[in-house]
């Protein structure tokens, strides 16, 4: 039995299903406004809430695999800067406030030797 891979979500893809969630509801909304039968209107709202369940699968997945409990945050580089200190964890790029909490994601820093 082969192991399964997990694929990491980049926020390329977040992006592509509120995409396609966006041109379903266009659709839908020019349907509405066009005559068109009922029950192409329906099926069209119906593909609109198929999208956005995705757009909120794919997203809800994209924010688990960034959350901070993910990484115990070990590995942090300390940047004094004039405005203040910046931390950030050189394993999963994430970048720390003085509480911990993580606001913003990178890709991993690199070491240099």
């Amino acid at each position: 039995m082969m192991a399964e891979q997990v694929q990491k979500i980049i926020i390329d893809d977040v992006e592509r299903y509120w995409k396609a969630q966006l041109r379903a509801v266009d659709r839908w909304e020019w349907l509405t406004e066009h005559n068109v039968p009922r029950v192409d209107i329906e099926e069209a709202w119906e593909e609109v809430e198929e999208w956005t369940r995705l757009a909120e699968e794919i997203n809800a997945e994209y924010n688990e695999q960034c959350n901070r409990r993910n990484c115990p945050h070990k590995n942090v580089i300390h940047h004094f800067e004039i405005d203040g200190t910046i931390t950030i964890c050189s394993d999963c790029g994430g970048w720390l406030d003085e509480d911990g909490y993580v606001y913003c994601y990178s890709d991993p820093i690199e070491e240099i030797y």
